[in-house]
């Protein structure tokens, strides 16, 4: 029995009195989670096989707490390990060839811990090189009633190699290989080189197949192959051989790589004439500096040392060459014209045709077709030489993938600084803006083109200036709508002039008011910027800037990206801006995906700068942006590729 009477809560051992101790522990099991990049493949195009540099994701990892501990094994392709511990590991960098297993470790506070396990794997990326030999001569063997042969890699090998891959150790195939009595003649091979990386690369080169015992039943066909190549030997693709005559007749053959056409299966027996064509890319090779060599031909100055360059300087096809070629040549340049009134682009002569009289090649007519009749057996050395018209000079791309170019390679040896006065511009006025030319001295031509504003400054009228031959026909307007005049002169003479000359003055209109700095810049997407210097017989490239004098005083250069021009654009395109000083910007191309098409990044001047961009070099078609950034300031504007 409790004595309720004598209960005292607060005393202990006292009835109804009672102590309990509770223990809380938070604990944490949750490991930390990787965000594992995954599997890395690199090619490498290092030539000695021994490193490719790598750039792998940066780790992270989530867990509530955010002190962890790293931990990194890499097994270096089994030939040694490398650990390190410590913050959020680096694995970007050169690793050799290989496979490469990488395991990273990451734990909390609490001892919870998540492995991450992918491999770096770099590989060889460089192709082999096959080198092939220069077409080969085999004989049929009996066979089953008739003739075959089996080709080997080694019969065409002329000393392949590749960077990582020994020799020995390649791996060739020829296609085809197996031939009989059907290909009696001339036949296309190619020779496969792949190395232990898996990469191949194959050189063409051709078998003659023989049937020197007669084996074979007597053939019903035969085959018929050439080449096209310019005057200097490169040799020309994507030119078509049309094939013409009393026979049965065949498709087109087109050129490959090096020139080589080839018509295996035509029947024996009859007539054929071999026609080339080729009529696209009219600019291709064309420039002033070709009309400057075309005047000193008519002038006698300097006459044209290969009657290729005369065929070539007969742009009107009539014979001869005279100022009228000229004149026609100097619209193609000007762009009035697109392509040739009265030629094709490319013209093709029989190479075994001699000439009776090479400083006059229109005495007698030249053949631009080769003729065979009664074709009796297979027949090699259907030959052309490719002329390119218009271009006396040969500049010309002779493969070029059917798209063409218009020059090869521009190396600048200096500069033609055409400098205007500048001029602060109220809209509705009118203003006459006079050009010189500084170091004009023993100039013997130049090309550009003038870009404008065309809502900002409308042309009222050029006037000739100082500059003899100059006038209103060097000038091209076809374009004077999107803001571009074009401009080409030759001084075949070589006549001596001042820096101090006016060559031309440019009348405009202002409709708003601005600095004529701003309004005015030399383009090159249009026909290449550039000017030619006498040196010696040959001449000197420059390139073609404007400077505008007093700029200082004029208003400060302010940060300007420019929309393209022109805009929408299938080929080329301009892009230009200004910079308020010099130093480095960085131009950027994207898609609507925001995908990067095109970086470039350098060192620009102050004031005006141009950059030219071509559609192979971006890959994409459609709306595209362009961003350009220095370090303190970013403009962004959007184009259309058609």
């Amino acid at each position: 029995m409790i004595d309720w009477c004598q209960y005292n809560p607060n005393l202990p051992g006292s009835p109804g009195y009672w102590e309990h101790v509770q223990v809380v522990k938070v604990m944490d099991n949750e490991a930390p989670i990787i965000a594992c990049p995954g599997n890395v493949t690199v090619e490498s195009l290092d030539a000695s096989c021994g490193y490719g540099a790598v750039s792998v994701p940066a780790l992270s990892a989530t867990d509530c707490s955010t002190s962890l501990v790293w931990t990194t094994k890499i097994d270096f392709n089994s030939n040694g390990t490398q650990d390190q511990a410590g913050t959020s590991p680096n694995l970007s960098g050169n690793y050799p060839f290989g496979v490469h297993a990488v395991t990273v470790t990451v734990e909390d506070k609490c001892g919870n811990f998540s492995t991450c396990n992918f491999t770096i794997t770099v590989v060889d990326g460089k192709k082999p090189t096959p080198i092939c030999v220069n077409g080969l001569a085999v004989e049929l063997m009996p066979m089953n009633g008739g003739g075959m042969i089996q080709l080997t890699p080694s019969m065409f090998n002329s000393g392949s190699f590749d960077n990582c891959t020994s020799s020995q150790n390649l791996d060739f195939e020829i296609v085809p290989s197996l031939f009989d009595c059907d290909d009696v003649g001339t036949n296309i091979v190619t020779m496969y080189v792949t190395d232990e990386a898996g990469n191949t690369d194959y050189c063409e080169t051709y078998v003659i197949i023989q049937d020197n015992m007669v084996i074979c039943p007597s053939p019903l066909t035969a085959g018929v192959n050439g080449n096209i190549a310019d005057a200097s030997g490169s040799g020309m693709g994507n030119v078509s051989v049309n094939v013409s005559g009393n026979g049965p007749l065949t498709a087109p053959s087109v050129t490959s790589a090096n020139g080589n056409f080839l018509f295996p299966n035509l029947s024996l027996s009859y007539d054929y004439t071999f026609t080339p064509n080729y009529n696209m890319a009219p600019m291709n090779g064309v420039t002033t500096y070709d009309l400057v060599l075309m005047t000193r031909h008519i002038l006698n100055i300097q006459p044209l040392d290969s009657p290729f360059k005369i065929i070539a300087a007969d742009v009107n096809k009539s014979g001869t060459v005279t100022t009228a070629d000229v004149v026609e040549l100097r619209k193609l340049v000007l762009q009035i014209i697109p392509t040739f009134t009265n030629n094709t682009s490319w013209r093709f002569i029989d190479k075994d045709h001699v000439f009776s009289n090479p400083a006059n090649p229109f005495t007698t007519p030249f053949p631009e077709f080769f003729n065979i009749n009664d074709l009796a057996a297979s027949q090699n050395g259907v030959d052309f030489v490719a002329v390119k018209v218009g271009d006396v000079n040969g500049s010309a791309v002779t493969n070029f993938g059917g798209g063409g170019g218009n020059t090869g390679n521009r190396n600048f040896a200096g500069e033609l600084d055409f400098v205007v006065d500048e001029m602060s511009l109220e809209a509705g006025q009118t203003y006459r803006v006079p050009f010189r030319a500084n170091n004009f001295v023993n100039l013997t031509g130049y090309q550009f083109a003038l870009q404008f504003n065309p809502e900002a400054l409308v042309l009222a009228d050029i006037e000739a200036g100082e500059l003899e031959g100059l006038n209103e026909s060097n000038f091209g307007l076809t374009m004077l709508e999107d803001g571009i005049i074009t401009t080409s002169w030759d001084n075949s003479k070589n006549t001596l002039h001042d820096n101090n000359t006016v060559l031309f003055s440019l009348v405009f209109k202002a409709n708003t008011k601005s600095e004529l700095s701003k309004m005015l810049q030399v383009s090159g997407a249009v026909i290449p910027a550039e000017a030619y210097r006498t040196a010696g017989q040959d001449a000197e490239l420059l390139n073609v800037n404007l400077r505008f004098n007093n700029a200082e005083q004029a208003a400060t250069t302010d940060f300007e990206l420019l929309q393209n021009n022109p805009n929408p654009f299938r080929e080329t395109t301009a892009i230009g801006f200004r910079l308020p000083e010099a130093g480095k910007a960085t131009l950027t191309v994207y898609d609507l995906s925001g995908k990067v098409l095109k970086t470039i990044s350098n060192d620009f001047a102050k004031g005006y700068n141009e950059i030219i961009l071509n559609q192979n070099e971006l890959g994409a078609s459609g709306i595209l942006f362009y961003q350009l950034e220095t370090d303190t300031q970013t403009a962004t504007r959007r184009m259309v590729r058609l």
